[in-house]
């Protein structure tokens, strides 16, 4: 099974898409090994405004091509 560090460094990466500060890995640490669950956690994430801006960010792939967008 995980530790408590490897299934927030998860988060991390599948909700944000980045690796974890070392500060809000030991926030985040210490708050699933108090009580909170791994979805309270995650349920947090989605509510952050990091993960709000990334969520509305186009992609690359969401870009119109030149052929979409009449540039050729």
């Amino acid at each position: 099974m995980a530790t408590s560090q490897q299934q927030i460094e998860s988060l991390y990466q599948s909700e944000l898409g980045r690796a974890s500060d070392p500060g809000g890995l030991a926030n985040w640490t210490a708050a699933l090994e108090g009580g909170a669950s791994l979805s309270d956690i995650q349920n947090a994430f989605r509510s952050s405004q990091e993960y709000q801006s990334r969520a509305a960010a186009p992609t690359v792939a969401a870009a119109p091509t030149p052929v979409q967008s009449g540039l050729t």
